[in-house]
């Protein structure tokens, strides 16, 4: 049987990967080698346990003084709005801001470099050389231990894999990498290229092409593999269970949203606001609101603990984060997959902050509102204001008019009401947003990726 080795880096990743067709499928015809921090951790080996799977360890790298330097040069030879926003604010909004000098003076060297996009493999070529030496020897001798047939990456931008990716080339072995998000290729260069990617959607197929010097015949879109479940009607609760679970009036609408985490310091603001809505019976139809954390970051749920006990509003506490192994925080197991379903299945509007929720909300024609303003705070400095992650990659999403955008409470309200008296509002936004980000949509991109593996290993 052949062997292909998996890299499973995050918790977020193995949800991802691993509770999905894909896995299910793989598994029978494939002998699995996952490496992952987690490969000694008893719940993530319970988890995933099968007789054709094995772990082994995928030891997180301590990045030195030319890691940076690659790291950052590569982000300038691929300079857009997204690298743009982050070379001079930084990811969060309490990060030092760049002195405006030295970001004009690295920002004319990128516009000047990025013209040249053989630069972009020259420095993989010299990354490859010099670089990783002892990591990539001591992944050499592990795929020659495992006897890799395949290796798939699925963080490419990680200093981990990109050292995996180095020894797989060197021995000849076939090796694939697929972004961990949606969103991954704009923001840095690939130190390691794959010989083919697989892409999530259309988009993720352009940014492979235009930052990373992918040939459109070199990339394959499989469609968002956690799709599967949102379409799939066995992962369905009834709305009577659904509401149940979280306290919740089946009789009322229920407006799901999504927790900003770092990335927005203000969301318990809105969170506010739409609670004093609901209590003040401001909106067109009786609600309730049901809060989801961001699940990627430690303890985000408690802004939202003062709300819990109060009617009609619902925080979503079931969380299970896992316990050691993983860097981030998401919960990897199917009741977390179920929950995330149906909370957007049972959904009437859905309300986030530079969120992928606008993307699941698109995928079942769901409406969904984009917060613009920094809730309470007034005239916070544009560094400081939510605003500016609305100049990067996400623009791209805004643009197709699948997510209605809102400055202040009052359209945040009238927004809401709007989608409440006719949520087949924007349905043409939607639609070209769906075609844009979560196409092929038919239930089998798990599948998908999964006899394109097959094949490649026959």
């Amino acid at each position: 049987m052949k062997t292909i080795v998996l890299t499973i880096s995050r918790g977020s990743i193995a949800r991802m990967f691993l509770q999905n067709d894909f896995y299910r499928i793989l598994r029978e015809r494939r002998r699995i080698v996952i490496l992952t921090p987690a490969y000694q951790n008893e719940r993530f080996i319970k988890e995933f346990a099968h007789p054709n799977v094995s772990f082994a360890p995928l030891e997180e790298i301590k990045w030195g003084r030319m890691d940076n330097w690659v790291y950052n040069a590569s982000r300038l030879l691929i300079w857009n709005p997204s690298v743009d926003v982050r070379i001079r604010y930084g990811i969060f909004s309490d990060e030092k801001v760049r002195p405006r000098p030295v970001y004009y003076a690295v920002k004319g060297i990128a516009l000047a470099l990025r013209r040249f996009r053989f630069l972009r493999d020259w420095l993989r070529a010299f990354d490859a050389r010099f670089l990783q030496k002892d990591v990539v020897r001591q992944y050499r001798a592990l795929l020659e231990r495992e006897r890799a047939d395949f290796v798939l990456s699925t963080n490419p931008v990680g200093v981990e894999e990109a050292a995996l990716l180095k020894a797989a080339r060197e021995l000849g072995i076939r090796h694939w990498v697929i972004p961990k998000s949606w969103d991954n290729f704009p923001k840095s260069g690939l130190r390691a290229k794959g010989e083919r990617v697989a892409a999530w959607n259309l988009q993720t197929k352009d940014e492979a092409m235009r930052y990373q010097n992918y040939a459109a015949s070199d990339v394959d879109v499989i469609g968002m593999m956690h799709y599967d479940d949102l379409l799939d009607p066995g992962r369905r609760w009834d709305r009577a269970e659904f509401c149940r679970a979280y306290g919740l009036s089946p009789d009322r609408k229920i407006i799901l949203f999504g927790s900003g985490g770092k990335y927005f310091r203000h969301d318990s603001d809105i969170a506010m606001m739409l609670v004093e809505m609901i209590e003040k019976n401001e909106l067109a139809e009786p609600c309730t609101l049901l809060i989801r954390p961001h699940f990627g970051f430690h303890a985000d749920e408690k802004k939202y603990l003062h709300l819990v006990g109060r009617a009609h509003i619902a925080v979503d506490l079931f969380h299970q984060p896992p316990e050691g192994g993983f860097k981030d925080n998401w919960d990897y197991s199917d009741a977390f997959t179920e929950r995330w379903v149906n909370s957007i299945a049972h959904a009437s509007v859905i309300i986030g902050t530079h969120s992928s929720l606008s993307v699941d909300a698109a995928a079942l024609d769901k409406p969904a509102i984009s917060i613009a303003f920094d809730g309470l705070a007034k005239d916070l400095p544009y560094e400081k204001s939510v605003i500016r992650t609305y100049v990067d990659y996400y623009r791209n999403v805004v643009e197709t008019g699948g997510t209605r955008m809102v400055y202040g409470r009052d359209e945040l309200r009238a927004a809401v009401n709007a989608y409440l008296r006719d949520p087949g509002q924007d349905r043409e936004g939607r639609k070209k947003l769906r075609e844009r980000y979560a196409e092929p949509l038919d239930g089998k991109a798990g599948q998908r990726l999964a006899d394109l593996l097959f094949n490649a290993t026959l």
